[in-house]
């Protein structure tokens, strides 16, 4: 028991010493990143693909969330502006040339801008990547499909709340 309340004390002060600090808590000498993020406005998420568009959706209405969890309704400093683009490519090809399996990239392009000054303040691409079995009636396929390619924008939204939060917390303030 000592032992263990001994390393758990041990590892509290190596993570005190390393600098570490809470990405969304209170940070000293600057403003709070959920400040900033709740500052950002959402333009509609652009996709290459027209029937990629039930996608952006749902990366907008997850960032919406995630940006601003309490509905602060903060007036917008920033724009943020995705491009949305979507491949699949064959994963799994039987010795009869018959493909069975696909990954799903999505891959977005994320640009943060400054609404006083006009100019982007921050640029980032992002990748997520699922992948579906081809099952044996095309309706399942396409359900499989669909599933898959939501789960990935689900992923695609958290990873740009990240990507922001940490360019906020970086910049600091």
């Amino acid at each position: 028991m000592a032992r263990r309340l001994a390393a758990a004390l041990a590892a509290l002060l190596l993570l005190a010493a390393c600098g570490f600090q809470p990405l969304y808590g209170e940070r000293t000498g600057g403003v709070q990143t959920q400040a900033h993020l709740a500052a950002v406005s959402l333009a509609p998420v652009e996709t290459v693909d027209p029937l990629d568009a039930r996608l952006g959706q749902i990366i907008r209405n997850d960032l919406t969330i995630r940006l601003d969890p309490h509905n602060a309704g903060a007036a917008s400093l920033y724009r943020l502006d995705v491009l949305l683009a979507r491949r699949e490519s064959p994963l799994a090809i039987t010795s009869t040339d018959t493909i069975t399996r696909y990954n799903l990239t999505l891959a977005a392009r994320i640009v943060l801008t400054d609404l006083s000054t006009g100019q982007p303040i921050y640029r980032a691409d992002t990748r997520a990547t699922g992948s579906y079995d081809v099952q044996r009636s095309e309706y399942g396929t396409v359900v499989a499909e669909q599933a898959t390619a939501e789960d990935a924008a689900h992923a695609m939204s958290d990873r740009i709340a990240t990507l922001l939060a940490v360019f906020f917390a970086n910049r600091g303030g």
